[in-house]
């Protein structure tokens, strides 16, 4: 089950997410809170982009998201 530990009206950080989700390969990307390693997260039955995961932070302020999945709200489906 995922843990939510930091939330946004349009995404969520979460510490733990393994569900059906696969894992894009490694890419730095340069975000609004600096530059990070990151991992796309694909939906592993529809194969659509769900969000990512930080792979690295290179700000020291930022290496609490290392391992976290980010998730956004807009590309939810509800079932049922």
């Amino acid at each position: 089950m995922p843990v939510q530990i930091w939330s946004l009206k349009s995404i969520f950080l979460w510490q733990y997410f393994s569900v059906n989700i696969c894992l894009g390969p490694n890419e730095d990307r340069n975000l609004v809170t600096g530059l990070h390693t990151v991992n796309d997260i694909y939906c592993s039955c529809c194969q659509q982009i769900l969000g990512w995961r930080y792979e690295r932070a290179y700000e020291q302020s930022q290496k609490y998201k290392e391992g976290k999945y980010i998730l956004e709200r807009a590309r939810m489906v509800k079932d049922g």
